[in-house]
């Protein structure tokens, strides 16, 4: 671990380039990362690309050029991947794995600036250490779709002690975005944290095609919390299909899950084609979970359409296990509009 900080840098400010890290200019090929000629180490041209002693740093250029990973038959491994550092900056990896080997502080997109990451088709971000989405007051934009992937293998330590493997909006001023769907995954080793000292956040799912797990690492569990300044928002695909979030537990985990939503905290839910009544699994989680609601409430949109969601047990082994959504068929909510609108008769009628 010392090495890594001693190789890596591992103070971060907005808005610095650091002689350690290697700059993505795209000078030579916009998708070929192997290339040194595509790089730059304090400000003069690489003489080889980064390996995984090296951090590396993408920022959009003068023209809006971005970096473009895109090869399957190539994993290349780095020591740390930050995007929109020293200005807004963007990475789209749609073809084979971009491997990160450092840990903890070692993945931060959006530092100060708007940082955005497009995982797609067979791409994947495999990163050694906990995502920072959105950090010093900048924005980072996440987006996991088309079949690709996110795993990340291990944490960073929140305030209140525990380690989550994504933090979304960690600061005063920040703010993460993440949106998955069309068969993308998203793997954590430990858990998701949306808010984190002041900053806002937003865990976007679309339909049904997406794998989200939670606590994927030996020894450890899965865990959700989500500030007030935090937003969940599912969104029921066309063909009616909503995908699930999964916490899991290892076999020789010593802690239990942990489900938190502080007051004020928003669930937003919704429609990506018809209309349809039904109930969904939105979160799925261990029945010895401690799960804490201090105050989930319902958007207005999602109150206004009927929506409504509960903590159930539907195993029927005396635990809650499970965040089920549901929304009444139509005819239902036209039936209970109707009898309330009697009642306001009636009651009228009553105070002549």
């Amino acid at each position: 671990m010392k090495k890594s900080i001693l190789v890596g840098a591992a103070v971060l400010a907005a808005g610095t380039t650091f002689a350690q890290n290697w700059v993505w200019t795209g000078a030579v090929d916009q998708n070929d990362f192997t290339n040194g000629g595509n790089w730059t180490t304090n400000g003069i041209a690489a003489a080889a690309a980064p390996t995984s002693s090296n951090a590396t740093q993408f920022d959009v250029d003068s023209s809006g050029s971005y970096a473009v990973y895109n090869n399957d038959s190539v994993t290349m491994t780095v020591n740390a991947i930050y995007v929109g550092q020293s200005a807004d900056g963007r990475l789209d990896v749609t073809a084979g794995t971009f491997q990160g080997s450092g840990q903890r502080g070692r993945y931060k997109w959006g530092i100060g600036h708007t940082g955005t990451v497009n995982i797609s088709g067979t791409g994947m971000i495999d990163s050694g250490g906990g995502v920072h989405l959105g950090t010093s007051s900048g924005t980072g934009i996440l987006t996991i779709s088309e079949s690709g992937t996110l795993s990340v293998g291990r944490g960073n330590n929140d305030t209140d002690g525990t380690s989550s493997s994504l933090i979304m909006g960690d600061g005063s001023g920040a703010s993460g975005s993440l949106t998955i769907g069309d068969s993308g995954t998203l793997s954590l080793g430990f858990g998701a944290r949306l808010g984190n000292n002041g900053g806002s956040a937003e865990f976007s799912i679309l339909g049904g095609g997406a794998t989200i797990n939670l606590g994927t690492r030996s020894a450890d569990v899965g865990t959700w919390y989500q500030e007030d300044t935090g937003v969940l928002s599912a969104y029921v695909g066309e063909d009616g299909l909503l995908s699930t979030i999964n916490l899991q537990d290892s076999s020789d985990a010593t802690e239990l899950q942990t489900i938190t939503f502080e007051a004020g905290s928003v669930l937003d839910l919704g429609f990506m084609g018809t209309e349809v009544d039904g109930e969904w699994t939105l979160m799925q989680f261990e029945d010895d979970a401690v799960v804490t609601d201090n105050g989930l409430t319902l958007s207005d949109a999602a109150a206004a359409a009927g929506w409504t969601f509960e903590f159930k047990d539907t195993d029927a082994s005396g635990g809650v296990d499970a965040m089920v959504v549901a929304i009444p068929e139509p005819v239902t909510l036209g039936m209970v509009a109707l009898f309330g609108g009697g009642l306001l008769f009636i009651r009228r009628r009553f105070s002549i």
